[in-house]
């Protein structure tokens, strides 16, 4: 039980996962309240920060459906949030231990998508929607939503590539394949559609439609494996009611319901029918609350093609440099993106870099970066994991350790400290570097997680860096690595650093794949028009 001065703890209402709620009374204001405690094993700044987000986007909602937070108060180094009085449990407790029916279900959900479209009216996505953030009260199963500590105003996002599946590995069941930010699209209302079709199919069913512990095995699931039609589960359940659970669940946002308002308005007639659910025609009143910018790559299906090949044929084995040059804002970023997807079946690793123009001067600036992506990545799977990389980086560094612990400081996070090396003349300085990054490259770049390494805006890359990935594509050591980098072809020029490098190569039979990217064709913008109309 907690302690908090002005408030005398009264009884514990929930204890979820990741928070608690007490009932509490107030001294000040001699009034009944519920005090949430957020209990995540997340660090302190983003448990922090996550809490505030929560108490600052619930405050400003208006709906009755929202646990409104009254105010927020810090003692002990907690932040703990006094919210409105609240009777009841979390959805999940509610169907373990009041065994409903599939009429009690079926009217607790038009509840629940009732609540959800009062909250997107506000233009807020939710992002977060799963058994123990929906809640029903005591008296009457009324509907209230919590955990806000993910949602935004934004009426579409896209959400960021770069993240390892450990790092969302909390309630990533209910996650929307856009949501991963595997898809290359970005998500909006329809996002919260997905995650409710999961809620309530493990309502209907007992069990999620996607059986693993593995985050990455998850977010494969959720991109390409069609779940169980829960009718075919068991025969209590309507063939109409399991369609309608199929429907939330699709994988593409335009073949879902397009509001959570539609989705009530045909729970209410399957409600409304006694006996056997009549056969009817589904999202008769559903309409899109947002407008669907295209997701679909036109005109880029043989550049799409000869990327994914490029990833496959490292993951055989081997290492390559895959080129994609045109010019500004045509979608290079965009195209690379999709390699996502394959990489979330094979467990591999993305990590990018972007040189700048006013940069040159700090050398090796992109690649730093991308391995901090990496080494996050890695700090993020887990205690099990996160020694099992300690242990292989520790032997197959070896006497380089110290040489990648002054190049990538956050290193130590991983390994800890390591002695100084003995000093050598500068040549034996370069070349000890160059063979501690290809080292460290090569401990992630497996045939069993293959690496790929973005590197974009080449042209404005500079020389210490060139030389960099010249030497590590002349030096390849039996790594499973794709090398991909984007620049602007209309800004080399005869003689350029990056041309030259080029140059030299070919002339040692190194394989580069240019991928070049033009501009749309008249047909592919038709193509496009006509998709948008339909």
């Amino acid at each position: 039980m907690i302690t908090l001065p002005g408030y005398r703890i009264v009884d514990t209402v929930i204890e979820a996962d990741t928070w608690d709620l007490y009932k509490a009374f107030s001294m000040q204001d001699k009034a009944i309240v519920c005090i949430k405690k957020d209990t995540k094993s997340t660090n302190y700044a983003q448990r922090k920060a996550e809490v505030l987000h929560d108490f600052y986007m619930a405050k400003q909602l208006t709906s009755n459906y929202v646990l409104k937070p009254l105010q927020r108060k810090n003692h002990g180094g907690d932040i703990y949030i006094v919210m409105e009085p609240f009777s009841g449990r979390t959805l999940m407790d509610w169907y373990e231990n009041s065994k409903p029916t599939v009429k009690d279900l079926i009217a607790i959900a038009l509840r629940i998508a009732h609540a959800l479209g009062t909250i997107h009216q506000e233009r807020v996505i939710h992002k977060s929607i799963h058994p123990q953030n929906i809640l029903i009260a005591s008296q009457g199963n009324g509907i209230k939503i919590t955990g806000f500590y993910q949602s935004t105003t934004l009426s579409s996002e896209l959400p960021h590539p770069n993240v390892s599946p450990y790092q969302i590995k909390d309630h990533i069941a209910y996650m929307s394949p856009e949501q991963t930010g595997k898809m290359n699209r970005s998500l909006d209302y329809r996002t919260d559609l997905y995650a409710l079709g999961v809620v309530l199919y493990e309502m209907l069913t007992g069990d999620l439609p996607f059986q693993t512990d593995h985050p990455a095995e998850m977010i494969h699931a959720h991109l390409t494996k069609l779940p169980i039609d829960p009718s075919s589960i068991t025969t209590k359940i309507p063939v109409m009611l399991s369609t309608i659970i199929m429907k939330l669940l699709e994988k593409m946002p335009e073949t879902r319901y397009q509001s959570a308002f539609g989705l009530k308005e045909d729970l209410a007639i399957c409600l409304n029918q006694t006996g056997t659910i009549v056969p009817f025609i589904l999202q008769q009143k559903d309409k899109a609350s947002v407008y669907e910018r295209p997701s679909e790559l036109f005109g880029r299906e043989e550049a799409s093609k000869q990327l994914l090949e490029g990833f496959y044929r490292i993951k055989e084995g081997g290492t390559e440099f895959l080129l994609v040059p045109g010019p500004s804002g045509i979608g290079k970023t965009v195209l690379i993106n999709e390699l996502h997807k394959p990489l979330v079946k094979e467990k591999g690793y993305f990590i990018s870099g972007k040189f700048m123009h006013l940069n040159k001067e700090i050398p090796y600036a992109p690649i730093i970066h991308a391995f901090q992506i990496l080494l996050r990545q890695i700090l993020s799977e887990g205690e099990a994991s996160t020694a099992k990389w300690r242990s292989r980086l520790i032997e197959e560094l070896d006497t380089y350790t110290a040489v990648i612990v002054n190049f990538i400081p956050e290193i130590k996070w991983l390994i800890g400290s390591q002695a100084e090396q003995s000093d050598l003349p500068p040549e034996g300085i370069h070349n000890r570097f160059r063979q501690a990054i290809r080292r460290f490259i090569g401990v992630f770049a497996k045939g069993d997680h293959p690496l790929v390494l973005f590197l974009d805006d080449l042209q404005w890359a500079d020389s210490a860096t060139l030389d960099l990935i010249h030497y590590l594509l002349i030096n390849p050591n039996n790594q499973h690595l794709l090398i991909i980098g984007a620049y602007r072809d209309n800004e080399i020029f005869v003689g350029h650093p990056f041309e030259a490098m080029l140059e030299r190569l070919k002339q040692e039979k190194v394989q580069i794949t240019k991928i070049p990217i033009h501009p749309l064709t008249k047909k592919h913008i038709k193509e496009w028009g006509w998709d948008k109309t339909q």
